[in-house]
């Protein structure tokens, strides 16, 4: 297998790529939907109960780029600050607090950079490279993180070559959007280049279902090396599955 293959967009972005604005992706549903619906007060009051209050603190959102926001106790939240402390927080109960400022992390289907961004700004030593299928995803990535401040490491699959060795892997509501080629594509990738580690989050089902054949991609995982190290249903008010996944070569 080799790393310059070409990876084609799923069928969902097939879809909807040409949908996306260049200047307020960040309000649209392609990447952050569901944000009408997110019980927002609730989840403030799981990451309290989770003792993320420290991480929420440390992270600001200010709508750029078309992102829905909500005032909850006077501060300004939305899908992306929120989802992303409750993501950080269970990577950093699984491998600890030090893993978090070290860490060297490839974000597999990255979209625009949200939780580059937002690991950058918790813990700035960690190193994250952001990549992306779909091309346009990786183009406002690389906007969307300059605009942040962020150091840009936005690479395009034909790239991945050029990495240095890592440390995790992360797949966050990517792969149940791509075909079943594609996910089996980065996970030889993974398992070829002995990433030890890999976090995903599925969509909203506990199978972690490819959507173009209603199949699991666990199974697929698995098949690589991969054993299950920590699991979490998360906050009850907004639950989904997070599975962090470490090599058993």
């Amino acid at each position: 297998m080799g790393a310059a293959m070409t990876i084609e967009p799923g069928h969902f972005w097939q879809a909807h790529v040409t949908k996306i604005h260049a200047d307020n992706f960040r309000g649209e549903h392609q990447y952050l939907g569901g944000t009408d619906s997110l019980p927002y007060d609730s989840m403030i009051s799981a990451i309290h109960g989770l003792g993320l209050d420290p991480l929420l603190d440390r992270l600001e959102e200010d709508g750029a780029f078309g992102c829905f926001t909500r005032n909850v106790d006077g501060k300004l939240v939305s899908r992306d600050l929120l989802d992303s402390v409750v993501e950080l927080g269970f990577v950093r109960r699984a491998l600890g607090e030090s893993f978090m400022h070290t860490a060297m992390v490839l974000d597999i289907g990255a979209g625009y950079g949200r939780l580059a961004h937002r690991w950058h700004c918790a813990f700035p030593g960690a190193t994250i490279y952001c990549t992306d299928g779909v091309f346009l995803s990786s183009q406002l990535c690389g906007k969307y993180l300059k605009t942040r401040g962020v150091p840009d490491r936005v690479i395009l699959p034909s790239e991945l070559g050029a990495l240095p060795p890592l440390d995790l892997a992360v797949n966050i509501h990517s792969w149940p959007e791509c075909s079943r080629a594609e996910i089996a594509w980065w996970l030889d990738w993974l398992a070829d280049h002995r990433v030890p580690r890999l976090f995903v989050v599925p969509h909203l089902d506990r199978d972690m279902l490819c959507n173009q054949d209603g199949k699991s991609f666990r199974p697929d995982i698995e098949q690589r090396g991969y054993k299950l190290a920590h699991h979490w249903y998360g906050p009850e008010c907004w639950p989904r599955d997070f599975y962090l996944f470490e090599g058993s070569w």
